[in-house]
């Protein structure tokens, strides 16, 4: 204890045994309260900063119960396509995702359209996969792409789905090249396949939490016959 706390705390505490030391009592405890929080130690107790609290992904409804991806040579999830019908950008986007699982796990996966999913009641009901664009199970989950001017997009886990999603079916394949870069390892220098940096792997850990891009400008190109010009 600081040598001052406890010099204010004797007299404080001697004022209250002795009542000849009544003026003593009255000037001496404020001080030593006042002392005593000046001395204090400063806690953070923030939840985050407790003792085994971990940092919760309030994304992450409920973790994936498979572990992998996909591994040796083997891939454990199909690419499903909405079943409202996917738009072109959507396809391109499912098709990017299984050329890269093929080259980068050495295993192709199935693109069929949601259709063939029954109507799951719970996570546990859905099944392992990659869900491209504005599908229905996406809508139900409440998995949009965020509000902003411009192609913005998410990518997010939810139990054993993963969700690749944009405001527009291009901003859905931007979203899909993230994917590709950030699971799967897929750099590119500069557009194509000539551009691409990878390396094959033998097991692809199952993604989980999520991710967004919003672009800083609203707009990639803007014509003189635009209605933004």
């Amino acid at each position: 204890m600081k040598p001052g706390l406890v010099f204010l705390r004797f007299f404080a505490g001697a004022a209250r045994i002795f009542p000849a030391l009544p003026a003593a009592a009255l000037l001496f405890a404020p001080v030593a309260a006042l002392a005593e929080t000046a001395f204090a130690p400063e806690y953070d107790i923030s939840a985050e900063n407790l003792p085994g609290a971990e940092k919760v992904d309030p994304f992450e409804v409920e973790p994936p119960r498979e572990r992998f991806l996909a591994r040796n040579g083997r891939v454990f999830a199909k690419i499903y396509l909405s079943a409202d019908g996917a738009k072109s950008g959507e396809i391109s986007a499912a098709l990017d995702v299984a050329e890269w699982l093929a080259r980068v796990a050495g295993a192709k996966a199935e693109i069929p359209v949601e259709t063939e999913i029954e109507n799951p009641r719970s996570l546990a009901d859905v099944p392992t996969g990659i869900y491209v664009g504005a599908t229905r199970l996406a809508a139900r989950l409440g998995i949009f792409a965020p509000a902003g001017l411009g192609e913005t997009c998410v990518v997010e886990t939810r139990g054993n789905a993963v969700f690749i999603v944009g405001k527009t079916p291009a901003a859905t394949r931007i979203a899909a090249g993230e994917f590709l870069r950030r699971v799967l390892g897929v750099d590119f220098v500069w557009p194509g396949d000539d551009g691409a940096e990878w390396t094959p792997l033998g097991e692809i850990p199952f993604p989980r939490g999520s991710f967004s891009i919003v672009p800083a400008f609203a707009w990639r190109l803007v014509g003189v016959r635009d209605a933004a010009w």
